[in-house]
């Protein structure tokens, strides 16, 4: 997606338009554009016993946000 602030002009997924919404900034979908692997991480010392549950709960939610109709 194109990101329009005023004259500043940027690039990022389709999922920051439904996590960082504001009326000031404009979300523009770029139709070819390629999907964007996202990677969530944690550290394997003293991780929360939640950390995997969690991974497949924003999987999910992400996939059903930005699916397409």
């Amino acid at each position: 997606m194109d990101v329009v602030l005023d004259k500043a002009v940027g690039i990022t997924s389709a999922a920051t338009s439904f996590t960082h919404s504001h009326a000031e900034v404009d979300y523009r979908e770029i139709a070819d554009s390629p999907e964007v692997d996202v990677t969530i991480e944690w550290s394997s010392h003293n991780a929360h016993s939640a950390c995997p549950r969690f991974a497949e709960f924003a999987q999910q939610y992400f996939r059903e946000l930005t699916a397409q109709p």
